[in-house]
């Protein structure tokens, strides 16, 4: 894989090309955009830059896995269903549940793996792939204990003209996001496959908003910066996408993976009262505790390397 590092400066300017084969979004106040995925049609909205007041696209809550909750608890992202009609999205998905730092409170749903999809045009029908605009896939950072993708938006990246598509996730976090029992039963890293399915998804779709899925820049801060740098080195990643940045994080810290998760994962059962001894037997009392309880019980999942 071709890896490219560049500054944010150098991102921000020239990562992009315009193309006259893209519909500019003329009057653009007055149209209601869709765009039709592999498992739906997505109705969005519009939204205007910080400074230049110049529009794009938002398609805001877009599933790209079928809920992990019950029987897909601890499971690795599931693939999402056919919705019948129009799915609304300008309306944000739930943030992964996870423990606030500082407040330590419980935030966000278990039903969260949705993404986000912003781009200042749309392309014609049948737009050939030298049209297509680059795209930037963003990994929100929190140390893999809270966030989400909707607080990281284009409202300045887009000011100078450039044409980028603008892809934010949320993954699962926490205990739900990287507990193992460290055999076939729960593998873990569920919250790095989440990102994965995520970016299989850029690639079957991202066509339709304009996008290019051979020219997809992986970025992310913190413990996005970590995620990029394991996306690095995964083969699951290979060919998602050709570029990277990886800013205030990387693979090396201390604090992006867990040491003794399997220990810690038996801990976390004995407390919510599930039995041990077989992972099977394990993994399905944890299921059946509320996800707010599993979140607040442990304070430091984090990656398993």
């Amino acid at each position: 894989m071709a890896v490219s590092w560049i500054s944010i400066s150098f991102l921000l300017t020239v990562c992009c090309y315009s193309s006259s084969a893209i519909i500019s979004p003329v009057d653009a106040s007055r149209i209601t955009p869709r765009v039709r995925v592999e498992s739906g049609e997505l109705s969005g909205g519009v939204d205007y830059t910080l400074t230049t007041n110049r529009p794009f696209y938002s398609f805001l809550g877009i599933p790209y896995a079928s809920p992990p909750v019950h029987k897909n608890r601890f499971k690795e992202a599931q693939p999402v269903k056919q919705w019948v009609g129009v799915w609304n999205a300008t309306i944000p998905g739930s943030d992964c549940i996870g423990l606030e730092q500082g407040s330590f409170k419980v935030v966000g749903q278990e039903d969260c793996l949705y993404l986000n999809v912003y781009t200042p045009k749309l392309p014609q029908e049948g737009l050939l792939d030298g049209g297509l605009m680059n795209v930037i896939v963003y990994l929100h950072g929190e140390a893999f204990q809270y966030g989400s993708g909707i607080g990281h938006t284009p409202h300045y990246l887009l000011e100078g003209g450039d044409d980028v598509v603008f892809v934010t996730i949320n993954y699962r976090l926490g205990p739900l996001g990287f507990a193992s029992t460290g055999d076939d039963i729960l593998p873990g890293n569920n919250g790095l496959k989440d990102q994965v399915a995520a970016l299989k998804w850029v690639q079957r779709n991202i066509a339709a908003f304009g996008g290019n899925p051979g020219a997809v820049m992986l970025a992310g801060t913190s413990a996005g910066g970590v995620s990029v740098h394991y996306h690095l080195v995964s083969p699951m990643s290979l060919g998602l996408f050709n570029r990277a940045i990886a800013s205030s994080g990387s693979a090396y810290c201390p604090w992006g993976y867990t040491e003794n998760v399997v220990q810690k994962t038996k801990q976390l059962a004995e407390y919510l009262g599930c039995p041990t001894y077989y992972s099977k037997d394990t993994v399905k009392c944890l299921r059946s505790r509320p996800a707010f309880i599993v979140s607040e019980t442990l304070k430091n999942f984090l990656v398993i390397v």
